[in-house]
């Protein structure tokens, strides 16, 4: 299996290909890593995109009916180019030119301009162009173009990627870049018409990190089962009048960790108000289990099993698509260090959320399940591994997963056009993830929490009612 390297020696894993292929095209699919190591701690075993949804308008003489179908990324659909490996050299923004064909160096890099905070060294990327028979007959777009892409960035405190500017991580940013073209054939006088309404990518993160007794060593030989452990949290609006501790001056909600497998959103239509009552999820933090010893009288060790610090996270995978209000906005003695910079604000009028603001609408949803191999696309279909709506591919009772497991992070990211109907072209998951393999440091114990946290819903009463959808 070929492999990659940034040359820096930081990022290395491996890209996927069938055994037999010879080609320099990415399989069907589009382009998948496995193993991927960030100076030799592990990352993640397998990074993919399991395809899209395209929701149509079907427009007829009597009205109009939502039609949804499934796309993989495949020569069934698409013409392929050859995977391309950039250096940092070739990733220089002072280069991007949006008005260039898509398959340009210079087109690819104005698509990184919708987020565009932090220095990548290193990326993988494919483009794939649709064929003439991809969309139905009579449709208002006529050609998608897909440039699928992996970024990279060193290990570094500066720029912040938190708004305290503490944390030292290096960033993973999968990327999808969507282009679409109108179709000049639009017969406006015959039925049916279609509309493009919506699309909506699913990704596949099999995240492993390692797990260590006392002080996180750089592990030798491949990754075991992992046991893995997730939170997630929403962000306070603004400070308490009368602060508590850390965990809950910052966070309105938690559950650390997960006690069941979950499927959530992180806001729908660039909005994280679900309701009157419920806000979305804010962000995800993913960590390996991680035991201290403790000394004995009789000279037996007894092992404590913590969590990272929260807030913090020092050795964890970070997931942030928004922050809140206590870390973007100015009170006066407890502003964050570096909470007033731009990669925190989000795009004006969402309240933070940190989306490409070419394409105002937009959704994302998420869940976090155990490993089956029922789902592993390894041995499942891909068609099999979504639905059109993204919270029911899971069903039945979630699973227990407090222990600690071998779990997966599912994504779903949508693209809306909404009333004015604006081209669905734009950049999907900019703010991507980061990575930092410090070791905690202790004052974070203090002021961070490493126990289980489960607020405002407690954790009896999640483990009295296991639902896949909570807030």
């Amino acid at each position: 299996m070929p492999t990659f390297d940034d040359g820096k020696s930081e990022w290395r894993g491996e890209i996927a290909y069938p055994p037999d292929y010879k080609g320099c095209e990415p399989p069907d699919g589009g382009i998948v890593l496995k193993d991927i190591t960030h100076q030799q701690y592990h990352f993640a075993r397998d990074v993919r995109v399991i395809g899209f949804w395209i929701t149509y308008d079907k427009i007829e003489k009597t009205g109009s009916t939502e039609d949804k179908r499934f796309y993989v990324i495949d020569r069934s659909n698409f013409t392929f180019q050859c995977i391309e490996k950039l250096s940092a050299s070739d990733l220089d923004l002072k280069k991007q030119d949006a008005t260039t064909p898509p398959d340009t160096l210079k087109y690819f890099l104005s698509s990184l301009m919708a987020f565009n905070f932090y220095p990548f060294i290193y990326a993988i990327r494919a483009i794939y162009r649709s064929k003439d028979s991809f969309f139905p007959p009579n449709c208002d777009m006529g050609k998608l173009t897909i440039n699928q892409s992996y970024l990279f960035s060193a290990y570094s405190s500066s720029p912040a990627h938190e708004p305290t500017g503490g944390l030292t991580a290096a960033r993973f940013s999968p990327q999808i870049n969507t282009l679409f073209q109108k179709n000049p054939k639009l017969d406006r006088s015959v039925y049916p018409q279609f509309e493009v309404k919506s699309i909506r990518f699913d990704f596949r993160f099999h995240l492993a990190l390692d797990t260590f007794v006392d002080t996180p060593a750089v592990p030798t030989g491949p990754i075991a089962t992992p046991q893995n452990f997730a939170g997630v949290f929403r962000d306070q609006e603004a400070f308490p009048k009368i602060p508590g501790r850390a965990a809950h001056t910052i966070f309105e909600a938690t559950e650390k960790p997960l006690i069941f497998e979950i499927a959530a959103k992180g806001f729908l239509h660039t909005n994280n108000k679900l309701t009157d009552k419920i806000r979305a999820w804010d962000n995800v933090h993913w960590w390996g289990a991680r035991w201290i010893s403790h000394w004995r009288p009789l000279g037996a060790n007894a092992k404590e099993l913590i969590h990272i610090s929260a807030p913090g996270a020092f050795f964890a995978v970070h997931f942030h698509w928004r922050w809140g209000g206590v870390a973007r906005d100015t009170y006066p003695g407890l502003t964050p260090k570096y909470g007033s910079d731009p990669q925190f604000k989000g795009v004006p009028g969402t309240s933070g959320i940190l989306i490409d603001p070419h394409v105002p609408d937009q959704d994302l949803q998420f869940a976090i399940a155990k490993y089956d191999a029922a789902t592993d696309p390894e041995k499942a279909s891909l068609p099999s591994l979504s639905n059109p709506d993204f919270l029911k591919l899971f069903p039945g009772t979630p699973k227990d997963i407090s222990k600690g497991d071998n779990i997966v992070l599912w994504v779903g990211a949508g693209f809306n056009r909404g009333a004015n109907k604006p081209l669905l072209n734009g950049t999907q998951l900019v703010h991507g993830f980061f990575f930092g393999h410090n070791p905690e440091p202790g004052f974070f114990s203090a002021v961070g929490s490493t126990s289980a946290e489960y607020f405002p819903t407690d954790e009896k009463t999640i483990r009295a009612s296991p639902v896949w959808e909570r807030y």
